[in-house]
């Protein structure tokens, strides 16, 4: 499979924002310790006991959850020095401040993660460069963004153990060549950390040996370490399996890595599925589901599945996104240099489907290519949508009643649909730059003019717009 260094780019920028460990679960003991025999030996005082209960009840095992009488436990191990429960202290101090947004609360926090890091804590250790990388404001205690402190945290936590560590250390050196030691410093911590079994690591590691960037190009290694991530639920690794079997031809499987991917948010998984679906090249195409996974990609952002959708709208009969396709191929002419006549072509070709099925934008839109050409079709189409209550199109026909093109010079009627359309535009359209300059061409009425035009406006309004006095 051909990796380009802009598809990589793109996935190294959304990778940036993944952070997968837990703090409170960061503890690297898997063993679940009895919560009877544990229990007993905190109530005698024993440090490392207390703080185990505190993460059995903080996390369920063994026993109900109770965050409240967890954080008594860690409380009473931290006061004897468990750096680890000074740890749990400290985010309990913080999630109170993200809460609350007590500044009390936040300083507490910061006071108990110091502590936890002076006594050895790789999880503080690790807080404490991210809080450095990012910059701490709290009413009292503001810290200011410093690569070189947060790299130097991260390398106490990563000798600790920490493979989170590992893995914020080689992210933060592979960006800031100047902060590491040497030019293979930022791979060895990657690679370290994927060894630890951090997801997040593994990936960086298997896009490293895609791109050849640390090291020498290693297709089979990098998808090794991309399928270890993505058994571990990292999205984006699970996306690269995806696309690995799908050019195998293993569609099923495939989709099952697309899916995993895209119910954790990840939109570009959303749209490679959609296209599966959609033109059901290897099985068979399913537009409903293409639709369903183009819009969930199209809610997060994603601009291809937005394009897409359009299409696949417009090509099943939705008057409203043959309008959009006609936008898109206009779009297109204006961005194109050489202003292609077929793209042109192809947009009023859409927006007429569009105007053929009543849509009002897609009338307002016809009627103003035809205005010159051909004014009394584009009175027809600006007709049929101002009576549908489209604001430029009311404004359009006030013009042609003020001029008196195709219909007889009417200019009561001309207020008329003016009034409406200023009523029925939004605060700041597009229309209104156009409508400063028009208005000079609109005298004052006199007091019994006005008269007239408020009630056929009245009339006009409280029929839906059927019996407007406009005459042909």
């Amino acid at each position: 499979m051909k990796y380009t260094g802009v598809e990589f780019l793109f996935f190294l920028i959304l990778s940036v924002a993944v952070v997968w460990f837990v703090w409170e679960d960061s503890d690297s003991s898997t063993a679940i310790p009895d919560y009877s025999t544990t229990r007993l030996l905190a109530e005698q005082g024993d440090s490392e006991a207390q703080y185990q209960l505190g993460l059995l009840l903080l996390r369920g095992q063994g026993v109900t959850s109770d965050p409240e009488e967890a954080q008594l436990w860690f409380q009473k191990s931290a006061d004897s020095g468990n750096a680890h429960a000074e740890f749990q202290v400290s985010q309990y101090y913080d999630r109170k401040y993200q809460s609350s947004q007590v500044p009390e609360h936040g300083i507490n926090s910061f006071n108990w993660l110091k502590k936890a890091c002076d006594n050895g804590s790789w999880e503080a250790q690790t807080k404490m460069g991210q809080i450095y990388l990012d910059g701490l404001r709290i009413d009292g205690l503001e810290i200011s963004p410093d690569q070189r402190t947060a790299a130097a945290w991260f390398r106490r936590a990563a000798k600790n153990g920490g493979s989170n560590a590992n893995y914020q250390l080689a992210k933060l050196l592979d960006a800031n060549p100047k902060l590491a030691k040497n030019g293979e410093e930022s791979f060895d911590y990657y690679k370290e950390a994927a060894e630890q079994g951090n997801p997040d690591a593994q990936y960086w590691l298997g896009v490293v040996y895609l791109e050849g960037k640390l090291t020498r190009p290693n297709h089979s290694l990098a998808m090794e370490l991309m399928n270890k991530a993505a058994q571990q639920g990292q999205p984006y690794a699970e996306y690269m399996v995806a696309t690995e079997l799908e050019r195998e031809g293993k569609i099923q499987e495939a989709l099952s890595y697309y899916a995993r991917s895209a119910e954790q948010g990840f939109a570009e998984a959303d749209y490679r599925i959609g296209l599966i679906y959609r033109f059901g090249k290897v099985i068979e195409a399913d537009l409903e589901k293409a639709e369903y996974h183009f819009t969930k990609a199209t809610k997060l952002g994603h601009v291809g599945a937005k394009k897409e959708r359009i299409i696949l709208l417009a090509e099943q009969g939705d008057a409203e996104y043959q309008y959009y396709y006609g936008n898109l191929y206009m779009k297109h002419y204006y961005d194109d240099n050489m202003r292609d006549s077929w793209k042109h072509d192809q947009a009023y070709f859409w927006y007429e489907k569009s105007a053929n099925q009543g849509y009002a934008w897609a009338q307002n839109t016809m009627g103003q290519k035809l205005y010159l050409g051909n004014p009394a079709k584009a009175f027809d189409w600006f007709q049929q949508a101002a009576h549908q209550g489209l604001s430029p199109a009311q404004w359009n026909l006030a013009l042609m009643y003020l001029e008196g093109e195709v219909v007889e010079r009417n200019w009561l009627t001309a207020n008329m649909w003016r009034i409406i359309s200023e009523s029925n535009r939004p605060a700041g359209d597009m229309y209104a730059y156009g409508r400063v300059n028009a208005h000079l061409r609109f005298n004052a009425l006199t007091e019994s003019e006005l008269e007239q035009v408020e009630e056929l406006v009245r009339r006009c309004v409280e029929t839906d717009y059927e019996v407007c006095s406009e005459s042909r």
